[in-house]
């Protein structure tokens, strides 16, 4: 459900859209050729030993696409790739099971599965395919507006989508310029660079549009910009509640669907708290497997602690220590990868035990 595109401005302002996620990572152009790599052990595998290879495309909305298997020297196809996929069984005896893909379209891209079975037992490997269109250069002033165009195939729900827009920098970060799911603009973490200067057009969502409106046009936009749409999986039920002692510590529970299990490259895992004014607060991040302190509130500095080594597992809880007062209130769990995201909520509420007045003699 992903357009990429590619645009190079008068301001040097270039857009792309895509994710590059996963284990192995290919970029191809729309229309190119390319090969998805996929290589397994052969140590102690005897010689005309046969060997099975499935490649699987994982979809966020149903059961793995069938791209490509082989075996006992049957070949089949998912009717998306038809004639556009091709393995090499002379290259299995040399641990090659990689796939050909020819002409490859813009719904190519996402995350491949290649599975091997053979008498050493199975083998798997994941690989990232991203996707590249041209489109015609744009002009702009500077002190204009101007619309940066990215589509992609809707979802009948579109109150799950995940709209994420971002630019690259020099020294490889990126930064966020505007971000939409829960079915609103998500400001919190938007660079304060583009503070009251971008726009989404929901009522174009249904027509696949997740064009960003950038007003009043800088020589500091001069870039490379991504626009991520992916599925939101949905929200996890009703909001669970949790009680904690004033002073103790407290774990709040997000426990995120297994289909998220299949990379964990660019997992993104986002804490807020809901603050006065409605806005949300942050209070922990992770991301491309760093925990990030830059615009943590205060309040959580040196509190905070996501389990890393429990994500397989699909448990992104929260541990929040020596608890606050001021800590309760409806907190926000959001995990984000290549197949969409997926959000959490969770209510805390603070008991304090006020000790008694002692009486005067």
């Amino acid at each position: 459900m992903i357009a990429c595109h590619f645009n190079t401005l008068i301001l040097t302002l270039a857009f792309l859209s895509g994710v590059i996620m996963s284990q192995s990572s290919i970029t191809a152009q729309c229309g190119e050729d390319v090969t998805l790599s996929c290589t397994f052990p052969t140590l102690g595998l005897a010689a005309n030993q046969q060997v099975n290879v499935t490649w699987k495309k994982p979809r966020a909305d149903g059961p793995d696409l069938l791209v490509h298997s082989y075996s006992l020297g049957m070949e089949k196809q998912s009717e998306a790739y038809r004639g556009r996929t091709q393995l090499d069984p002379e290259g299995f005896a040399k641990g090659d099971a990689s796939l050909r893909l020819r002409d490859v379209h813009i719904q190519d891209e996402g995350s491949y599965s290649c599975f091997v079975n053979s008498e050493l037992g199975p083998w798997s490997e994941e690989t990232s395919l991203t996707v590249l269109s041209m489109i015609p250069p744009t002009m702009v002033q500077e002190g204009e507006d101007i619309t940066l165009s990215c589509s992609f195939e809707p979802e009948r729900n579109l109150q799950l989508l995940n709209i994420t827009w971002k630019k690259e920098t020099a020294e490889g970060r990126d930064l966020l310029v505007h971000t939409y799911y829960n079915g609103r603009d998500q400001m919190l973490r938007q660079n304060k660079a583009y503070l009251g200067r971008t726009q989404l057009y929901p009522e174009r969502f249904h027509e696949g549009i997740a064009s960003l409106r950038l007003k009043n046009v800088q020589l500091a936009d001069d870039g490379v910009y991504t626009c991520h749409v992916k599925p939101q999986l949905g929200v996890s039920g009703e909001e669970t509640a949790i009680t904690a002692q004033y002073g103790k510590d407290v774990t709040l529970t997000c426990i995120f669907p297994s289909k998220f299990k299949i990379s964990f490259h660019r997992l993104s895992i986002t804490w807020t708290k809901e603050g006065a004014q409605g806005q949300g607060l942050l209070v922990h991040r992770f991301y491309l497997k760093m925990n990030w302190r830059e615009g943590q509130e205060e309040a959580y500095r040196g509190r905070t602690q996501l389990y890393p080594q429990e994500f397989p597992q699909g448990n992104a809880s929260l541990r929040l220590s020596d608890v606050r007062l001021q800590d309760e209130g409806s907190y926000l769990c959001n995990v984000s990868c290549e197949l969409g995201s997926w959000s959490q909520k969770i209510s805390l509420i603070v008991l304090s035990t006020v000790p008694l007045p002692v009486p005067r003699s």
